[in-house]
């Protein structure tokens, strides 16, 4: 646990970070959480010799690159978990990945599967995450990223990757389109970790995430395509991964980013306001419409579980972390009824 730090980024959402803090000093993790809510965190858990609070108060994304570089910089060990504030990472998967770390220093980044879960009482339907579950790790770094990669926010990062990522960010320029930035961000943590290193997808469960029935665009990026700042971090990205104009890689990372806005693009274009399958059970009484819901979600878990690609993932429920995570859920759903008026 003394090699690994729980790094988790909060915005005005207090009620899930009490949830997750209490499940990793669980485990004794060092957590540093960096916050840049209206209000500031009060709980319990800021006493803890394990946190290692940081409020930086601010709009969303305008301070979301800061504070986290702040929060980098408190971290004394070898390795991260970046962790949204609704996740929960598996202590077998943050050893497994830290130990193949470890023995393999030509790798910078090591990930397990990943999980949705919705809460229907006391009861979790849980499913795999429709993430790629390949590594990348053969070839040049330029060849690392020319496949469809994931992002590397959420597995286990070295720090000093981690850093060098972020110190590159806050010297970018993100004004005119800061509130569509979350993609590019991604897509240069991505970029630099692959740089630096292979990408490892181990066979474990790693992270469970809850699922929100509200989703939204990441942004509206086609509104910023002549931008002179959109093209102007791309070629700052290349700049500081590829270090002179004869950097081996050069041409692949300029045809990745031309790939990559073009994705951002369409993929923002394609937003459609078609109604959820949740809005046609309307009609139905609430707690006939619930257990409808469940139902629906626990075949379509089913089918997940069994498809070729995410059969693997299953093992999740033959672990003591997925009875942990169990009993960790009715633990907080205790005291939230507890805590009512």
């Amino acid at each position: 646990m003394g090699e690994c730090t729980i790094l988790i980024p909060t915005h005005n959402r207090h009620h899930f970070l009490d949830r997750c803090v209490m499940w990793f000093i669980d485990k004794q993790y060092p957590v540093v959480i960096a916050d840049s809510s209206a209000q500031e965190w009060v709980s319990e858990y800021r006493s803890s010799r394990y946190v290692t609070y940081l409020w930086e108060p601010g709009a969303g994304f305008q301070t979301y690159i800061s504070k986290v570089k702040k929060a980098l910089d408190a971290v004394s060990t070898k390795y991260v978990n970046l962790c949204a504030d609704d996740d929960f990472v598996t202590h077998d998967g943050i050893q497994t990945c830290v130990e193949y770390l470890n023995q393999h220093d030509d790798y910078s980044f090591a990930q397990g599967h990943s999980y949705l879960f919705q809460s229907f009482g006391e009861r979790q339907v849980l499913w795999p995450m429709l993430y790629n579950l390949n590594s990348a790790d053969g070839g040049t770094w330029a060849a690392r990223m020319a496949p469809d990669t994931d992002t590397v926010y959420y597995g286990v990062n070295r720090a000093d990757g981690l850093r060098d990522a972020f110190g590159f960010l806050c010297k970018q320029e993100f004004g005119k389109f800061i509130d569509h930035a979350a993609g590019f961000f991604d897509f240069a943590i991505t970029a630099i970790t692959a740089r630096r290193g292979k990408l490892r997808r181990l066979p474990i469960p790693f992270s469970i995430r809850e699922y929100s029935p509200i989703t939204s665009a990441v942004g509206q990026r086609y509104q910023t395509i002549a931008s002179d700042e959109v093209t102007t971090f791309y070629r700052n990205l290349i700049d500081h991964i590829c270090e002179g104009d004869q950097c081996p890689g050069r041409d692949t990372m300029l045809r990745l980013c031309a790939r990559h806005y073009a994705d951002c693009i369409l993929y923002d274009c394609s937003i459609t306001n078609s109604k959820s399958r949740k809005q046609s059970l309307k009609f139905l009484p609430s707690g006939a419409s619930l257990v409808v819901e469940e139902a629906y979600r626990r075949i379509t878990a089913a089918r997940l579980f069994l498809k070729g690609r995410y059969i693997g993932s299953a093992s999740i429920f033959r672990t003591g972390e997925y009875s942990r995570f169990k009993n960790h859920m009715k633990v907080w759903s205790d005291r939230e009824r507890a805590a009512a008026p």
